[in-house]
């Protein structure tokens, strides 16, 4: 990469282009930086994708520490690729890739997994350790999951397994080409000084919603929006297992 080259990894084409599906794993990488997780899940991918027919393009933005100029930069990259899904996949994320081809056989038009947030849920862990459950399965009971639901009724749950659901992050996502396709027509273009000569689309951005009274939302949930507003539908994929790489800070607490 150059100086002049837009702040990102280069479109990696990874085997040869055939016919079914290919799947563009597109990473925001602020700092340059990825976890271990991330990294040896990513590792496992091209294999696991090869042995199912599933081909691959990746690519990263580093050093942008405005997300929603990385997401439509990789977007655009993802749409002038042969690619057939954009799967977004944050660097904090450890994942399957066979959890992947399976979100790819499900053939919907957005499905995601659903990733833990960076916080240990110390009141269901509390719950669990007085309800008897050993010590060493404790750490089953730590995470804290945001699942918005469309409703509660049941044929909300389709015979994949999968949730409908109204909005979820872009930490782990796939996204049909369709769906760019039919949102490129009213989203916005804006030029940027950091890709010059490429005219981008706004599929991400920080917007005010006010059909949920002028909340602010983020580049994610104003993706969904969009999408849902032109009647595509959003899954989650219960199935998938994920972590999520933070930091936390180690105290003496109030025990001595």
């Amino acid at each position: 990469m150059t100086a002049d080259e837009p702040p990102g990894g280069q479109n990696l084409d990874m085997g040869p282009i055939a016919p079914g599906p290919r799947v563009f794993i597109a990473t925001p990488m602020y700092g340059g930086m990825a976890s271990a997780a991330y990294t040896m899940s990513l590792a496992h991918t091209p294999a696991t994708f090869f042995k199912n027919g599933v081909g691959l393009n990746f690519s990263c933005v580093v050093n942008d520490s405005l997300v929603t100029r990385a997401r439509n930069y990789l977007t655009f990259q993802f749409l002038n690729s042969p690619a057939t899904h954009l799967m977004w996949i944050d660097a904090d994320i450890g994942f399957d890739p066979v959890d992947i081809v399976k979100m790819v056989g499900a053939d919907k038009d957005i499905v995601c997994g659903i990733y833990p947030k960076k916080e240990i849920n110390w009141p269901a862990v509390a719950r669990a350790a007085s309800e008897g459950v050993p010590q060493e399965q404790l750490r089953d009971h730590e995470s804290s999951l945001v699942l918005n639901l469309i409703d509660n009724s049941p044929d909300r749950v389709t015979t994949e397994g999968l949730i409908e659901i109204a909005n979820a992050g872009t930490g782990f996502m796939l996204i049909k080409r369709a769906v760019f396709e039919s949102l490129a027509a009213d989203a916005p273009s804006y030029v940027d000084g950091s890709t010059p000569g490429i005219e981008l689309k706004e599929f991400y951005a920080v917007s005010i919603d006010p059909d949920s009274g002028n909340s602010l939302l983020s580049e994610d949930y104003h993706f969904c929006k969009l999408a849902r507003d032109r009647g595509f539908k959003i899954y989650a994929a219960p199935w998938v297992r994920l972590n999520h790489t933070g930091t936390y800070i180690f105290g003496h607490g109030s025990a001595q």
